[in-house]
Parts: C-alpha cells; sequence; structure tokens
C-alpha cells in the first residue's frame, strides 16, 4: 500500500513529454485526477475527495479493511449464469447488492452485510411453529433461507451482469422474490444502517411476501372450489 503523487510541473521545468505520456496512457482527464492501481491495473476513483475516504478506499484496495468473516453468508457473484441459478422459483428472498471498490458508502456497508448475512441464516436455523401457528407462520417455517448476494462492479466477469441490470448507483440492491424483482426495495440497505437493521428489514419483507403468497393460494382454491360447485349444480339441471 502506498501513495504515488505525480506532479505535471516543478518550479524549474514545465511538463515534459514523460508526463504527457503517463496522463495518456491512463486517460487523465481534468488535474487534480486521482488513480488507483490494483495489480497493476487503474482504477477510476470516484469517492470523496477527503482524507478518510482516500484512505478506506485504498485500504480496501490493498485488502486490509472489511474483510469477510470466515463465517459469513454473503454470495459473492460472478457472472449472469451464477445469478440465474440463485434465482430459481425455490430461492425465496434474495438482496442482490451492486459494489465497488472505490465507493466509501460500499466500504461501511460491507461489514454490515456480512454479520447480517450470519444473522439470518442463524434465524432460519432456529425457526419453530407450535401446532396452534397461523398459516402464514407455518408457511414462513418452510420458506428458504433469505440470502444476500454481492456483486463486484470492477470484476471483468461482471460487466455482463451489470450491463443487463444497469445500477443507477452504489451501493445499488435489488431484492429479488421467487427469482423475480420486487420494486421500491432500495431502502433496504443503507451506509446508515446496521446489521440488525438489515435482518429486520428484509425478515419483515419475508413476512410480507409470505403472507401475500398465502392470501393468493386461498383465493386460487375458492375460485376453483367456486368453479366447481357452479359445473356440479348445471350437471344436475341437466339430468333433471
Amino acid at each position: 500500500l502506498g501513495l504515488l503523487q505525480v506532479r505535471p510541473t516543478t518550479a524549474d521545468a514545465p511538463p515534459d513529454a514523460a508526463f504527457h505520456a503517463l496522463r495518456k496512457r491512463y486517460s487523465v482527464g481534468d488535474l487534480p485526477e486521482i488513480k488507483i492501481f490494483d495489480r497493476g491495473q487503474p482504477l477510476d476513483y470516484a469517492a470523496a475527495a477527503d482524507v478518510d475516504s482516500i484512505v478506506d478506499v485504498a485500504r480496501w484496495n490493498a485488502g486490509r479493511s472489511t474483510v469477510p468473516t470466515p463465517t459469513s453468508r454473503v454470495v459473492p457473484l460472478l457472472g449472469t449464469e451464477q445469478l440465474r441459478r440463485l434465482l430459481q422459483p425455490s430461492s425465496g428472498l434474495v438482496l442482490l447488492v451492486f459494489r465497488a471498490r472505490w465507493c466509501t458508502r460500499c466500504l461501511v456497508l460491507e461489514p454490515q452485510l456480512h454479520t447480517a448475512s450470519v444473522r439470518l441464516a442463524a434465524t432460519a436455523a432456529s425457526v419453530s411453529v407450535s401446532a396452534a401457528a397461523s398459516a402464514a407462520a407455518a408457511a414462513s417455517a418452510q420458506a428458504p433461507p433469505v440470502t444476500i448476494a454481492t456483486v463486484d462492479i470492477d470484476d471483468e466477469r461482471n460487466q455482463g451482469l451489470v450491463r443487463e441490470i444497469a445500477p443507477l448507483g452504489f451501493p445499488s440492491t435489488i431484492a429479488y422474490w421467487r427469482g423475480s424483482p420486487l420494486a421500491g426495495t432500495a431502502e433496504l440497505t443503507s451506509e446508515s444502517l446496521r446489521s440488525d437493521e438489515i435482518v429486520a428489514g428484509l425478515l419483515s419483507l419475508q413476512r410480507q411476501l409470505l403472507a401475500r403468497d398465502w392470501q393468493r393460494r386461498v383465493r386460487a382454491a375458492g375460485a376453483g372450489a367456486t368453479t366447481g360447485g357452479t359445473a356440479t349444480a348445471q350437471q344436475a339441471r341437466q339430468r333433471r
């Protein structure tokens, strides 16, 4: 981890050919401009230009901060095929989080997501339903665990996925239920949210979706019974 400053001029000489060559090679626009080099590859810096943000982003790219815990259940996605395998009709609730290595807000949110994933897994494992529980509660006991998945937009393997979904900002979130995207779920994550708030929001959303699906099944069953009863009555009249 280091800092290299390239000055366009000195007190004695104007910019030389080497400086102009560097500027062209790494697509440097207006000055001053910050570039991050990760394993020799330049990345644009788009976070705030204050000291704390620069240090956070540099540490992240050096692998020295927000390292996932060994127990983390966050699923790092690589490519559209992995996303399709994850978003099956039986997958339940999936929260997809787009993050960038240069995004300070993503750095703040990252450890909260890891902690939330562990808490969600523990919650799913401890669900028990009594004999007197409601039908909606019984359905939640059989619901798949809530999954948190992340997409690193700086990874070349995710470029097709980024183009397909086209997130508008970072961190950007989309929730999926039974493999289909849900509208209005961006508030489920924020750099100001703690892991317990993320867990509470996701579990609340899961309960709402389970209750909605249960009501739809009840209505469908009622409509089927009504249709069947009408057909039986018509057959009885015809026999007469």
